[in-house]
């Protein structure tokens, strides 16, 4: 076929100005073929194109596809260049935009989402997968035209409403459904994008910009699942590629905290550094160096610990946030709830996993984790960023774990013992540094009345399988 040549298919449009389904745009005649059939044997209505240039002419005469499946390398006029000029038409006539390539990369990715691509399908295509694909697209297309249902509300207040947000309540449903359903993103983008946070960055951004809302660089940090070094890389890298716009908030709460900060130096250092400046060498002057040495070149997250365990721990002039009371037995429980549910057992089946304090309250909420698992819903089990890896309830993982006796609490105990078996039970006293316990520990697990088989296996015999003595 010579590039100006057109095929129709299909219920092929005899009139330029009639709509139709699909316009496929590509330089091979063999999968604008394929293609003709594919939709044809589907019921769709197409119309094919092997040069973009003679695409964008049969559009401007009139022809109103709700989707475009394009190459996106082809002579004369690229897909992605191609997909520009699509996005320049007016709303009415704009189609939904469906790339296919033999060659895409992850800058190909990266830039087909700038563009509004509903998809990126990799050659040779499965034929359910690109029926899914377009089928999508066109329902997309056809709810972006069709007029939004306005809500019970008074005359006066219906003309606020404009077109904008009509459009936006489409794409925000579209975006909803997306995250609900997880296993469609493969559709969307390859397979290497999805391991990395921009996936997570980008959805959160987008609907944030639907809401009318600004994210916070630490708010996007936490979506992306990742530490926030690694975040703050992928949004450099997000920046480069002009997907997205980071703005200097000059005016909201870190200004307010600057100038706390920089009261505080006013009220505290000057008078500090004068006093330490009039009195070289004295009490106040070294401790003066001291501090300033320390604050420059102790990390922050460092010196947070240090001021905790000073201020809390040895002055007790200020609370250390239940740290040991709350925080310790509730973070042991979150790290291996988590170790759970992220599938890193069921990656790693042979690591031995051992847990203080009879695993931190885990045994308490695992009930609930199966439940959440059965139900079969990922945004339920792990939130709507998440995908479900484990292929068993998380209390089958939980018994092959290892946990003490530290539980201060005989029916605490009895539900370590109830859920994870004798077997995986290991003695464990807190003694060091407090040694009053030891006893304690002793007697809470004699006064079980469980087999003297069971008693010798929590005493000695698991921890000397464990590290492989007996």
């Amino acid at each position: 076929m010579a590039p100006s040549e057109s095929n129709s298919v299909g219920r092929a449009d005899s009139r330029q100005g009639q709509p139709i389904d699909v316009l496929v745009v590509d330089d091979d005649t063999a999968i604008l073929e394929q293609l003709a059939e594919c939709f044809s044997v589907s019921g769709l209505t197409s119309s094919a194109e092997s040069s973009a240039l003679v695409a964008l002419q049969r559009i401007a005469q009139g022809l109103r596809p709700a989707v475009v499946l394009t190459d996106l390398r082809m002579p004369e006029l690229d897909g992605l260049h191609f997909a520009e000029k699509l996005n320049q038409l007016p709303r009415e006539a704009r189609p939904e935009i469906v790339f296919m390539s033999g060659h895409a990369d992850m800058k190909d990715a990266i830039e087909a989402i700038r563009l509004g691509a509903r998809d990126l399908l990799v050659k040779p295509i499965d034929r359910d997968k690109i029926l899914r694909s377009v089928e999508s697209a066109r329902l997309v297309h056809e709810q972006s035209l069709r007029p939004a249902a306005f809500p019970e509300q008074s005359p006066d207040m219906r003309p606020s409403i404009a077109g904008a947000s009509q459009d936006a309540d489409v794409r925000r449903n579209a975006l909803a459904t997306l995250r609900r359903i997880r296993k469609v993103r493969s559709k969307y983008l390859p397979e290497e994008l999805f391991s990395d946070p921009c996936w997570e960055m980008l959805l959160d951004l987008y609907d944030s910009r639907l809401s009318g809302e600004d994210v916070t660089v630490t708010g996007l940090g936490v979506v992306s699942g990742v530490p926030m070094s690694t975040a703050l890389r992928r949004i450099q890298e997000l920046q480069k590629h002009r997907l997205i716009e980071r703005i200097d908030d000059r005016f909201g709460r870190p200004a307010g905290w600057t100038a706390a900060g920089m009261l505080a130096v006013l009220l505290v250092g000057v008078p500090l550094g004068l006093i330490s400046g009039l009195r070289p060498g004295s009490v106040v002057d070294s401790v003066v160096r001291v501090l300033s040495v320390a604050g420059g070149a102790v990390p922050h997250w460092w010196m947070g610990l240090v001021c905790i365990v000073l201020f809390a721990g040895v002055w007790h002039v200020l609370p250390s946030g239940g740290r040991f009371t709350i925080g310790r037995p509730f973070d042991l429980c979150l790290a291996l709830g988590r170790l759970i549910v992220r599938g890193i057992l069921e990656d790693f089946p042979r690591v031995k996993l051992v847990a203080s304090h009879g695993g931190g309250g885990i045994c308490e909420t695992i009930s609930r984790m199966d439940y959440a698992y059965e139900m079969g819903d990922e945004a339920f089990f792990l939130g709507p960023y998440v995908p479900m890896k484990i292929k068993r309830k998380p209390s089958d993982y939980l018994k092959r774990m290892y946990l003490d006796t530290v539980t201060y609490n005989a029916p605490a105990l009895k539900m370590v013992l109830e859920w994870v078996g004798a077997d995986r039970v290991i003695y464990g006293s807190d003694a060091p540094p407090l040694t009053s316990l030891k006893p304690k520990a002793i007697k809470l697990i004699k006064d079980l009345n469980i087999p003297e088989a069971d008693s010798d296996k929590i005493f000695c015999k698991n921890a000397l399988k464990l590290l492989k003595l007996a």
